[in-house]
C-alpha cells in the first residue's frame, strides 16, 4: 500500500541527526492526517503499525536531544559550591580562596523573573564561555522539556485521533527522555543534601567551640 510506504518512508527521516522535526511534523505528516483517519477506520493494524514505528522513532529521536542538551547545559554550570565549602578541605589554596556565599541566594533569585523566558542557547552560550548558577540551567532544561512535551502531546492528539489513547502515546515517547530529567534532579539533590548537611555540622562545632 502507498499511503503506507508514504508514512515509513517519511517516520525514517524522524532518526536522522539534525533533523527539523517539527518540519516534517507540519508540513510532512499533519498535511497528510486525513489519510491516517482514513487508515484507522479502514486498515486498523496499518495505523497501529504507523503509529508504534512513530512513537519509537520520536522516542528515540526526543531521548537524544535531551541527553546530548543536558550534557552541554552541564558545562555550563558555575558551580557556586564546591569542596572548598565544606569541612575537610585538603587544598590550602581551595581554602584561601575568596567565593560568593554559596548558602545566599544573591543573584540566583533572579530565575523567578525569568520562568517563561526562552531555554539557555547552548551553542551561544559555550561559544561566550558563559556559566549559570544551577537555578538557571534547572530552569532551562525543564522550560525546553515543557515546550517539547506541549507540542508532542498536541501533535499526536490531532495526528492519530484516538480518542483517550494519545495518554498512551504520549508516555511511551517520554519514558526515556523523562529518566534523564529525573536523574539530572536526583544527582543534584543529592549533592544539596550532601551540603546542608555539612553545613549544619558546622554550625554545630561552632556552637560548640563558643
Amino acid at each position: 500500500m502507498k499511503t503506507r510506504e508514504f508514512f515509513l518512508t517519511t517516520l525514517t527521516e524522524l532518526r536522522k541527526p539534525k533533523t527539523n522535526v517539527r518540519m516534517i511534523q507540519v508540513n510532512s505528516l499533519l498535511r497528510y492526517k486525513k489519510l491516517m483517519v482514513f487508515l484507522n477506520a479502514a486498515a486498523p493494524d496499518i495505523h497501529r503499525e504507523i503509529r508504534d514505528v512513530y512513537v519509537e522513532s520520536m522516542s528515540r529521536s526526543i531521548h537524544g536531544l535531551f541527553k546530548q542538551y543536558a550534557s552541554q547545559l552541564s558545562k555550563l554550570d558555575a558551580k557556586i559550591a564546591t569542596k572548598s565549602d565544606l569541612i575537610a578541605v585538603e587544598s590550602p589554596v581551595a581554602m584561601g580562596q575568596k567565593r560568593a556565599d554559596p548558602f545566599c541566594l544573591g543573584e540566583r533569585r533572579r530565575v523567578l523573573q525569568l520562568i517563561e523566558e526562552r531555554p539557555i542557547l547552548v551553542h551561544v552560550a559555550l561559544s561566550e564561555k558563559a556559566s549559570f548558577p544551577y537555578e538557571m540551567i534547572f530552569r532551562s532544561l525543564h522550560k525546553h522539556l515543557l515546550d517539547c512535551a506541549t507540542n508532542e502531546y498536541i501533535f499526536v492528539k490531532e495526528l492519530f485521533g484516538e480518542e483517550g489513547g494519545e495518554d498512551n502515546i504520549f508516555n511511551t515517547i517520554f519514558t526515556k527522555t523523562l529518566s534523564i530529567v529525573l536523574e539530572s534532579l536526583e544527582v543534584s539533590e543529592r549533592s544539596e543534601r550532601a551540603l546542608m548537611k555539612t553545613r549544619n555540622i558546622h554550625e554545630s562545632l561552632l556552637t560548640k567551640l563558643n
